[in-house]
């Protein structure tokens, strides 16, 4: 892991990507997300989690973590507003380029940020969404995802 902010990272300019991360009581899975986010290939980032007033130890795993990971800016709600409020804080915290929304409990590739971004790139758009595949709480693949992979309106590859 860098031992740079964000800032420090880009020379002063934002980052590539703000990894915006909404967490209301998974302790279980906060780290994996967390880390999956901070070891993107190719990208400066910024990781914003805000915590929804979680009654278990998830904020405790994101301090701890925060303390260790200047990229990570961490905001506790004391009051459970919903993942609207939550999702809101983190938007008005965002700094990057890109904002890449994801879950506490998600896991993303270490390629996916770089690849996202080269397409929308590539294609003038200004926002780009790609299908997950669901898996289950110890890892193993469903074999489903959420658009199924038959469906899809178009692949890059």
């Amino acid at each position: 892991m860098s031992e740079l902010s964000a800032s420090e990272q880009t020379n002063g300019e934002p980052a590539d990507v703000s990894f915006l991360i909404c967490t209301y009581n998974i302790a279980h899975f906060v780290e994996e997300a967390i880390q999956s986010a901070l070891v993107q290939r190719e990208v400066t980032g910024e990781l914003i989690v805000v915590d929804d007033a979680s009654s278990d130890a998830t904020p405790d795993i994101i301090e701890k973590l925060a303390r260790d990971e200047p990229r990570i800016k961490f905001h506790r709600r004391t009051e459970n507003g919903g993942i609207s409020v939550s999702r809101n804080q983190a938007i008005s915290m965002a700094t990057g380029t890109w904002m890449a929304i994801f879950d506490g409990d998600d896991v993303i590739p270490p390629e996916r940020s770089r690849r996202m971004i080269d397409i929308a790139l590539a294609t003038g758009a200004d926002m780009v969404a790609d299908n997950y595949e669901r898996v289950e709480e110890d890892g193993t693949s469903t074999g489903s995802t959420m658009i199924p992979k038959d469906k899809a309106p178009y692949t890059i590859d």
